[in-house]
């Protein structure tokens, strides 16, 4: 049995790809894929195997307890007893690993299968900041400034390369890139072409929030929310939840942007980088354009009105119909027949 390795990186599709191959499950079977179920049933994603490798777990994971041992054990019964010709295991959480991490798990994986193969969805760091500052907005207040942004995407090629050599490879998540402008067909047509087209249905995660719904959440969360932040709460899911309709009912579409002197600074600050990326894996990611302005006015901030492509009327306009919905999700409706006085 062979083996493909989706590790990510994060920001970069895995949901998409996770979802896609979990529900997808008997499609891949019959093709002769078997997207493994190692921890429990309906797995959905191979997180656990970095808890196997790396001691230093991602932050999610640290409270968690994991029989190591356990879950590779039964990662390799499952590789001995299948009548698959391929397994697929994902984890975005891979590409952070540390060399001597990844040496570990490539040894694991050289005695489990007969060939490996690794993929990376990459995804340039201008888009990666935007996504990420969605992402830590529908838990906290706390955004990353462009100034204190960083990326991790040259040292987790760097690293593969070293550990798995010609056995890595790269692909750029860019919707233009991808075949159908889908990072689940790209990848169904790349490495798994037994799988038929019409019959592989995607399945979309993480639908976007707008630039007003992204400044209104984080206004909440440092005015409106109680208890700790950072953290995920039924409340927090329920205002991202009326957000969202909010949004449908106002005809916003198109994903938020960031301002252009923002956009600009933060292409220039990692243009080096992405060319490295660039030359060592034979994409073509944007690559910026040498800074010479002076630094934008709000390089340091972390309030999203001030690095947002939005204006206060948009903001007003959302928030107006948000309010709207919530108050009048509370007035009682009133009943049907006129009540009988009682005199």
């Amino acid at each position: 049995m062979r083996v493909i390795l989706h590790v990510g990186m994060g920001k970069a599709g895995s949901s998409t790809l996770q979802a896609t191959f979990a529900q997808q499950r008997g499609l891949l079977r019959e093709s002769g894929y078997l997207y493994a179920e190692i921890g429990r049933a309906n797995e959905l994603t191979h997180n656990p195997l970095v808890m196997c490798f790396q001691e230093q777990r991602p932050r999610i994971f640290a409270q968690e307890k994991f029989d190591a041992a356990a879950y590779l054990k039964r990662l390799a019964d499952t590789a001995k007893q299948s009548d698959a010709a391929t397994m697929i295991l994902s984890s975005e959480f891979l590409f952070y690993m540390n060399r001597a991490s990844l040496e570990k798990l490539k040894t694991f994986l050289a005695d489990c299968f007969s060939d490996i193969q690794v993929v990376a969805y990459l995804r340039e760091p201008v888009s990666y900041y935007l996504s990420l500052q969605q992402q830590i907005v529908k838990a906290s207040a706390q955004i990353i400034s462009p100034f204190n942004s960083s990326s991790a995407m040259k040292g987790g090629v760097e690293r593969y390369q070293a550990v798995f050599g010609s056995a890595f490879s790269a692909h750029d998540v860019s919707r233009s890139s991808l075949v159908k402008n889908c990072v689940a067909q790209d990848f169904r047509t790349r490495y798994l072409r037994d799988v038929k087209e019409d019959a592989f249905v995607t399945v979309t995660k993480n639908e976007s929030l707008s630039a007003e719904a992204m400044c209104i959440l984080q206004a909440l969360h440092q005015n409106g929310f109680t208890g700790p932040d950072n953290v995920f709460t039924d409340a927090k899911h329920e205002i991202m939840k009326e957000l969202r309709k909010a949004q449908r009912k106002l005809a916003i579409v198109g994903k938020p942007s960031l301002k252009s002197d923002i956009e600009a600074g933060l292409s220039s600050k990692f243009r080096d980088e992405v060319q490295w990326v660039n030359d060592a894996t034979g994409l073509s990611l944007k690559v910026g354009v040498e800074r010479k302005e002076p630094t934008p006015e709000h390089w340091k901030s972390e309030r999203l009105r001030d690095l947002l492509a939005v204006t206060d009327s948009q903001i007003d306009r959302l928030n107006s119909q948000l309010i709207a919905q919530l108050w009048g999700n509370r007035i009682p409706k009133p009943p049907r027949k006129r009540p009988q006085l009682i005199e």
